[in-house]
């Protein structure tokens, strides 16, 4: 990917001090403010009077040896009283972490990126660039990039990015930030190659919640020999924007190979599975369990007593039949007859119904059996003699 960098409203010692600073991989910082001691040595000096951990008031303060937490040398056992920090052995005078108020370079956020980024598709033989091209050489030069009216113009102002995020440039140029630059590509090849084209997205990474050493900053020294052979260096501290370009991409075509390979494996797989499942809980687990939630057993609790007359004459009797019942003399005289009651009680006092007895009309023979004794049509039939009837269908 390659990011092009233009200043606007820049003085030309400033862009000189400034543009060697954008030589990172996928990345590129833009200083908004910085901290310069210049024309260090390496020698012994009191500690910057901001660390608290270099603080004392007497030389048991100091221990001899011992580097300073946050600070710039070691110690060497000596308590400067005119700073009231110990006396270090390192690059003096010590670095005065001071920010300048306001950030120097607040003229940055008027800063343009252009961005060219290329993306290949070696499945389909697919190659594109962030750029289309039917754009005119005109319009890139004018055009600045807007999320809604010009999403694919490839400059953008850091200002317009910062926003993006939802951040402010003032606030953020102080302490600096890091910035992720999304560039994401989907593109649906069963359409022409022309409408892949990039969407952006800006998201701050750094938290604004921290409370140590928040948000972006380093260090870089210029070393060089005095007249007098004096091994010295300027030291500065950059603070800035960071933007991290990260770059996603996924494309797709309709295969009707694809398809049928996919859906013939989906179809084994279903089929497998239900084998192997069985496999596994029959054989391995070795437990009935499985087999028993599998399999329900449907039995017929309902216990049937025996037949009754009552349903056999029920179940022979066609549709909308009247059953009269012919009285015959019986030819057995050792046959037994039933109970001489119409109506008798079982052992818990309810009432069963009998045949009353009734007087066949005429001598026809027909009617309602008077038998000697009354059965009862509820009755279980048993194997006992009775008087012999004839039922006939009227």
């Amino acid at each position: 990917m390659l990011v092009l960098i233009s200043f606007t409203s820049m003085c030309v010692p400033c862009l000189s001090f400034i543009l060697w600073r954008f030589q990172e991989n996928d990345a590129v910082f833009i200083t908004t403010n910085f901290i310069q001691t210049p024309s260090q040595q390496s020698g012994k000096c009191p500690e910057d009077t901001n660390n608290k951990f270099a603080r004392c008031r007497t030389d048991s303060g100091c221990t001899a040896g011992e580097q300073v937490l946050l600070g710039n040398g070691f110690k060497t056992g000596q308590c400067v009283q005119a700073t009231g920090t110990c006396e270090i052995d390192g690059w003096c005078p010590a670095e005065v972490d001071d920010k300048p108020e306001p950030p120097i370079f607040m003229e940055a956020e008027n800063f343009t990126i252009m961005v060219k980024n290329y993306v290949t598709f070696p499945e389909f033989d697919v190659k594109r660039r962030n750029i289309p091209d039917d754009m005119k050489g005109a319009y890139i030069n004018t055009c600045r990039y807007h999320p809604v009216s010009d999403p694919y113009c490839p400059i953008f102002t850091v200002q317009r990015l910062v926003e993006l995020a939802h951040e402010n440039f003032s606030v953020v140029a102080r302490t600096g930030a890091i910035f992720g630059f999304i560039i994401e590509w989907d593109c649906n090849l069963d359409f022409s190659v022309e409408y892949c084209l990039p969407k952006y997205q800006i998201r701050r990474i750094d938290s604004v919640e921290e409370k140590i050493a928040k948000g972006w900053n380093f260090r870089h020294a210029d070393y060089w020999n005095a007249p007098d052979g004096t091994r010295r260096r300027t030291l500065y501290k950059f603070y800035g924007i960071k933007f991290v370009f990260m770059v996603y991409g996924k494309a797709g075509r309709f295969s009707p190979e694809e398809l049928a390979m996919n859906l013939g494996s989906g179809i084994g797989l279903l089929g497998i599975a239900t084998i192997l499942c069985d496999f596994l809980t029959d054989f391995l687990l070795r437990t009935d369990a499985f087999g028993k939630s599998k399999f329900e057993r449907i039995r017929d609790t309902k216990k049937k007593g025996p037949p009754t007359l009552k349903t056999m004459l029920e179940n022979a009797k066609p549709p909308g039949a009247v059953m009269v019942i012919e009285n015959e003399p019986d030819a057995d005289p050792d046959a037994s007859t039933l109970d001489d009651d119409s109506s008798s009680s079982d052992e818990d006092g309810s009432t069963r119904r009998g045949l009353p007895e009734q007087t066949p009309s005429g001598d026809s023979g027909f009617g309602v059996a008077r038998p000697e004794k009354h059965f009862l049509l509820d009755d279980p039939v048993k194997p006992v003699h009775f008087q012999r009837t004839r039922v006939t269908s009227l």
